[in-house]
């Protein structure tokens, strides 16, 4: 919280907010992850002052190449019965604006906007105003490894960086497969109230590799199920958690790595999965979700299935579009790949096959 307080404002510059309320936008100093983002648009469209629009579950944001220096988070939080006036932001297409908010809403854009009796005015001189970030794939450990990450230490580096909805994996002790866990998560979340959080849920049961009989009792607020690290590698298993999520309308997303394989091939245990997984969401009518694509031969897969109709999407990683095998020796999973397939995401991106950078 040192670093400043959410601006809660709506998500889409003077549409209504959100179903659950006025989304947010935030005003943001030149930060590492901005600046890095920001440099990234810059690499994948040779154009300054480029950005991004993508949406995925219920927010559209923008990543922007000049994001100017400032100390700091503003420290600014709208309270709807009192108005609030911003003063001398800059917007994402670098043009500076006042912002005048109102009733949970942007009220008026404009120059030089008068101030009436009883508003808040706030000088965001060298700040840009934007719609709030999401992530899509995030590792809050709440509970049982909480000396790693819990919801407090979660939500307080969110929201200093910009993020006010973030999609939680199941990856706790115990995992998360029923619903009394996931809720208990997301009440603690809207506790320390400074993002909101999704909770999901293990594919099979506490990562059994079989049991799937906890999908056919999730409520209807539980909608995303994921394997996160470990994959499902019984075929038959994941065909059926495949059958039952089109029919409970779950949207699997799939961490793609054949287990038995990637001990000496990591490319090939990628790749396997993926086109797996593809099929599957095409035989079936499944919303499936490839998250951290991270080959070419991958991001391929996917392009094709959605060009045959297929529900799925992607995500790629800034690590591996920003770096190539050559450049960087750091072990993560998916590995650094080579720079053929940082090239190929990068179009992949460019033509629309990949949903965002997560």
């Amino acid at each position: 919280q040192r670093h400043g307080r959410i601006l809660k404002i709506t998500q889409n510059l003077c549409k209504k907010p959100s179903k659950g309320g006025a989304a947010c936008c935030v005003l943001l100093p030149t930060a590492i992850a901005i600046r890095f983002m920001s440099a990234l648009c810059f690499f994948l469209t040779g154009r300054r002052g480029a950005f991004f629009n993508f949406s995925l579950f219920r927010e559209k944001f923008f990543f922007a190449h000049s994001v100017p220096a400032a100390p700091g988070l503003i420290a600014a939080c709208y309270d709807k019965e009192v108005p609030m006036l911003i003063r001398h932001a800059k917007d994402a297409n670098g043009r500076i604006c006042d912002f005048l908010l109102q009733d949970g809403k942007i009220a008026a854009i404009g120059i030089n906007l008068p101030a009436a009796e009883g508003e808040e005015v706030v000088d965001a001189a060298g700040l840009t105003i934007l719609p709030a970030f999401i992530d899509t794939h995030c590792h809050w450990r709440e509970p049982g490894f909480e000396y790693k990450e819990d919801v407090a230490t979660g939500s307080a580096a969110a929201a200093a960086g910009g993020y006010t909805f973030v999609n939680l994996m199941p990856n706790t002790k115990p995992v998360c497969s029923d619903a009394e866990t996931a809720h208990a998560v997301m009440a603690r979340a809207a506790e320390v109230g400074l993002c909101d959080a999704n909770q999901t849920g293990s594919i099979t049961r506490n990562f059994d590799g079989h049991t799937l009989d906890h999908l056919l009792t999730l409520p209807d607020d539980l909608r995303y199920i994921t394997e996160d690290g470990n994959g499902v590698l019984d075929n038959a298993v994941m065909a059926r958690a495949f059958a039952i999520a089109t029919d409970r309308d779950l949207t699997i997303m799939s961490h793609a790595e054949d287990r038995e394989i990637s001990p000496w091939d990591y490319r090939l245990a990628e790749n396997i999965e993926t086109l797996r997984n593809c099929h599957l969401a095409e035989y079936y009518g499944t919303k499936l979700h490839m998250c951290h694509v991270s080959t070419k031969e991958a991001v391929d897969m996917v392009r094709q299935s959605r060009r045959r109709g297929a529900r799925v999407s992607c995500e790629v990683t800034p690590h591996h579009l920003w770096f190539d095998d050559k450049r960087l020796r750091y072990k993560v999973n998916p590995p650094i790949r080579e720079a053929a397939d940082v090239q190929a995401l990068v179009r992949a991106i460019q033509d629309g096959t990949v949903s965002c950078i997560g």
